[in-house]
């Protein structure tokens, strides 16, 4: 299935998708304007999937200096494991190779395997935790680490 999803960055217009995929994953999920914020912010972008015209998942990447954080991201429950979140994560390494990061950080619930098999599979590793992280319920994070190469 991977090769009739595609990524694009985001646009304003996809807001309230967004919104929905992050309400539909998350307990405590971004809201539409959260969003826009982001994608105003000349040190952010949001990347999305597509299938069929239809929007599926998404990631956030903030960088500043030669650092990278995904706060976020999501795929519909419908199309998990089927390639989508991988092309996203994809995405992010290449932009962050563009600009020149030396590393990218994410937090992750402690007990989402399925979320760090992707992020181990895309270079990630446990560098810390972070106890009570998440809330509803409360849960500790692992705190990861893709360091780049740079060339």
């Amino acid at each position: 299935m991977t090769n009739q999803i595609e990524i694009r960055c985001s646009k304003e217009t996809d807001a309230l998708e967004l919104e929905e995929i992050s309400s539909l994953c998350f307990s405590e999920p971004w809201k539409a304007q959260d969003f826009l914020d982001t994608m105003r912010l000349s040190n952010a972008r949001i990347f999305f999937s597509f299938y069929k015209e239809s929007v599926i998942g998404y990631v956030v990447l903030y960088f500043a200096a030669d650092e990278g954080e995904i706060p976020s991201i999501a795929v519909r429950t419908e199309f998990a494991r089927q390639g989508a979140a991988s092309l996203l994560m994809q995405e992010v390494l290449v932009l962050a190779e563009i600009k020149q990061l030396g590393k990218i950080f994410l937090e992750v619930r402690r007990s989402n395997c399925a979320a760090i098999g992707l992020y181990v599979k895309n270079g990630f590793i446990c560098v810390g935790e972070r106890c009570d992280f998440y809330r509803n319920p409360t849960e500790d994070a692992l705190l990861m680490m893709c360091p780049l190469t740079l060339l």
